[in-house]
């Protein structure tokens, strides 16, 4: 074998061509393999990163869990966004706002994790649902808009 790689030929024998090539078409699967997974955790970190934001707005916006969530909700005795378990509003992740009707869809990942409760949907179907009552928050995956 020492001599092989010593040899003047410039020729490479059948069994060389045929390691070449696997070698070639493996180093492509592990390359494809590997965008595909770091596609899926970046689909899966923006889909948490949108809870994060989601529940930052909705404290903001209702002073801790106190008043309603939904932004500029100026509402005075009677809120419209109030239900029997709390004030409700839907993270719209374009503008970055707790808005009062669901908006469309916008889940990157078909698994989406709050805390330790796990939801799951196709991507591009499930929008945030913020809940404040009593000074508690609750954020939870829904189906969004059709």
């Amino acid at each position: 074998m020492k001599h092989k790689l010593k040899e003047q030929s410039g020729y490479t024998n059948l069994f060389e061509l045929i390691l070449i090539v696997a070698i070639i078409i493996m180093a492509a699967v592990y390359f494809f393999w590997g965008g595909n997974w770091m596609k899926e955790r970046m689909n899966h970190g923006n889909d948490s990163l949108a809870v994060n934001t989601a529940d930052s707005v909705a404290r903001i916006n209702s002073n801790n869990g106190l008043n309603c969530v939904v932004d500029g909700c100026g509402s005075t005795g009677h809120c419209p966004h109030w239900t029997s378990v709390g004030y409700i509003g839907y993270f719209n992740n374009i503008s970055n706002k707790i808005v009062g009707e669901k908006p469309k869809g916008y889940n990157e990942y078909s698994t989406m994790e709050i805390g330790k409760q796990q939801f799951h949907g196709e991507p591009g179907t499930m929008v945030i649902k913020v809940v404040a009552k009593e000074g508690q928050m609750v954020l939870s995956w829904e189906l969004g808009r059709q």
